[in-house]
Protein backbone atom coordinates (compact mmCIF):
# COMPACT_ATOMS: atom_id res chain seq x y z
CA UNK A 1 0.00 0.00 0.00
CA UNK A 2 1.21 3.50 -0.67
CA UNK A 3 0.39 7.06 0.28
CA UNK A 4 -0.66 9.34 -2.55
CA UNK A 5 0.44 12.95 -2.56
CA UNK A 6 -2.46 14.92 -0.99
CA UNK A 7 -2.47 17.59 -3.72
CA UNK A 8 -2.57 14.96 -6.47
CA UNK A 9 -5.43 13.07 -4.79
CA UNK A 10 -7.56 16.18 -4.28
CA UNK A 11 -7.01 17.23 -7.89
CA UNK A 12 -7.76 13.74 -9.21
CA UNK A 13 -11.05 13.45 -7.32
CA UNK A 14 -12.06 17.02 -8.25
CA UNK A 15 -11.29 16.31 -11.94
CA UNK A 16 -13.30 13.08 -11.86
CA UNK A 17 -16.27 14.87 -10.27
CA UNK A 18 -16.17 17.58 -12.93
CA UNK A 19 -15.97 14.93 -15.66
CA UNK A 20 -19.01 13.06 -14.33
CA UNK A 21 -21.21 15.98 -13.41
CA UNK A 22 -23.57 18.19 -15.26
CA UNK A 23 -25.89 20.68 -13.56
CA UNK A 24 -23.03 23.11 -12.97
CA UNK A 25 -20.90 20.41 -11.35
CA UNK A 26 -23.53 18.99 -8.96
CA UNK A 27 -22.60 15.63 -7.50
CA UNK A 28 -22.99 13.29 -4.54
CA UNK A 29 -19.95 12.17 -2.60
CA UNK A 30 -19.80 9.56 0.17
CA UNK A 31 -16.96 9.66 2.66
CA UNK A 32 -16.05 9.02 6.29
CA UNK A 33 -15.99 12.13 8.46
CA UNK A 34 -13.22 12.90 10.97
CA UNK A 35 -15.37 11.49 13.79
CA UNK A 36 -15.78 8.17 11.91
CA UNK A 37 -19.34 8.88 10.84
CA UNK A 38 -20.45 8.05 7.29
CA UNK A 39 -21.47 11.15 5.33
CA UNK A 40 -23.35 11.41 2.04
CA UNK A 41 -23.22 14.95 0.69
CA UNK A 42 -24.95 16.50 -2.29
CA UNK A 43 -22.57 19.21 -3.36
CA UNK A 44 -21.17 21.58 -5.92
CA UNK A 45 -17.98 23.56 -6.39
CA UNK A 46 -20.02 26.69 -7.08
CA UNK A 47 -21.99 28.46 -4.34
CA UNK A 48 -25.16 30.38 -5.24
CA UNK A 49 -24.55 33.72 -6.94
CA UNK A 50 -25.96 35.61 -3.95
CA UNK A 51 -23.43 34.02 -1.53
CA UNK A 52 -20.79 36.42 -0.27
CA UNK A 53 -17.58 35.49 1.55
CA UNK A 54 -17.08 36.85 5.05
CA UNK A 55 -14.12 36.80 7.38
CA UNK A 56 -10.41 36.61 6.62
CA UNK A 57 -10.54 33.24 4.88
CA UNK A 58 -8.65 30.06 5.67
CA UNK A 59 -5.23 30.20 7.30
CA UNK A 60 -4.14 26.99 5.59
CA UNK A 61 -4.34 25.31 2.20
CA UNK A 62 -6.94 22.49 2.47
CA UNK A 63 -5.31 20.55 -0.38
CA UNK A 64 -2.14 20.14 1.70
CA UNK A 65 -4.18 17.98 4.09
CA UNK A 66 -6.12 16.14 1.40
CA UNK A 67 -9.25 18.22 2.00
CA UNK A 68 -11.55 19.42 -0.77
CA UNK A 69 -13.87 22.40 -0.19
CA UNK A 70 -17.40 21.59 -1.40
CA UNK A 71 -20.57 23.68 -1.32
CA UNK A 72 -23.13 21.52 0.54
CA UNK A 73 -26.41 21.94 -1.36
CA UNK A 74 -28.53 20.84 1.60
CA UNK A 75 -26.83 22.83 4.38
CA UNK A 76 -26.11 25.74 2.03
CA UNK A 77 -22.60 26.18 3.39
CA UNK A 78 -19.00 25.22 2.60
CA UNK A 79 -17.84 21.88 3.97
CA UNK A 80 -14.56 19.97 3.67
CA UNK A 81 -14.39 16.47 2.20
CA UNK A 82 -11.43 14.32 3.23
CA UNK A 83 -10.34 12.83 -0.09
CA UNK A 84 -8.54 10.00 1.71
CA UNK A 85 -11.84 8.63 3.00
CA UNK A 86 -13.99 9.10 -0.13
CA UNK A 87 -15.42 5.80 -1.30
CA UNK A 88 -17.93 6.86 -3.94
CA UNK A 89 -18.70 9.75 -6.25
CA UNK A 90 -21.95 9.99 -8.21
CA UNK A 91 -22.60 12.40 -11.04
CA UNK A 92 -25.90 12.95 -12.73
CA UNK A 93 -25.10 10.40 -15.44
CA UNK A 94 -22.34 8.05 -14.28
CA UNK A 95 -21.31 6.52 -10.96
CA UNK A 96 -17.67 5.85 -10.10
CA UNK A 97 -16.08 3.72 -7.43
CA UNK A 98 -13.03 5.59 -6.09
CA UNK A 99 -10.97 2.39 -6.24
CA UNK A 100 -11.32 2.51 -10.04
CA UNK A 101 -9.43 5.82 -10.23
CA UNK A 102 -5.96 5.39 -11.61
CA UNK A 103 -2.96 7.56 -10.79
CA UNK A 104 0.05 7.29 -13.06
CA UNK A 105 3.60 8.58 -12.66
CA UNK A 106 3.11 9.43 -9.01
CA UNK A 107 5.91 8.71 -6.55
CA UNK A 108 4.83 6.56 -3.64
CA UNK A 109 6.00 6.55 -0.05
CA UNK A 110 5.86 3.18 1.70
CA UNK A 111 3.94 3.02 4.96
CA UNK A 112 6.04 2.43 8.05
Amino acid sequence: MSIINNQKLVDLIRDKIKELSSCDHCFTVEFVKKNGELRRMHGSFNPPEEWKASGAGLKYNPKDSGLMPVWDLEKEAWRMVNTHTVFSISGTVVDVDVEELEIKDTPTIPLI
